[in-house]
């Protein structure tokens, strides 16, 4: 998790960088940057955060999708767990104890 999240960062942190030359660019040379951007060279610059803003969305929307899609079935974990239940119940006659009541009581008396 730490891995996305410094990626994440990474990842503003250059936008943010890459809009601040851009926005210095369009200041210093207002002629060249309409010729390259078009008539609203703030606009096209600034709409760059938004965009990325919207692939984010559109990242985190398909992670979900894929997490549920290939969410476990949990029959085998089931039967598993109800294996093990039946195993520990063995174990605990072996010791000596009789049911759940018999537990309660020994853990009043620690």
């Amino acid at each position: 998790m730490v891995k996305r999240a410094e990626a994440f960062a990474y990842a503003l942190f250059l936008t943010v960088a890459l809009v601040g030359i851009a926005l210095y660019y369009v200041e210093t040379q207002p002629v060249d940057a309409k010729k390259l951007l078009g008539a609203f060279p703030e606009l096209a610059v600034l709409a760059v955060p938004f965009s990325f803003l919207v692939l984010f969305g559109l990242y985190s929307l398909v992670v979900i999708v894929n997490g549920l899609l290939s969410f476990k079935d949990i029959s085998a974990s089931k039967a598993e767990l109800d294996q093990e239940v039946v195993e520990l119940r063995k174990d605990l006659k072996k010791r000596g104890v009789r049911g759940i009541e018999e537990l309660r009581k020994g853990s009043k008396k620690l």
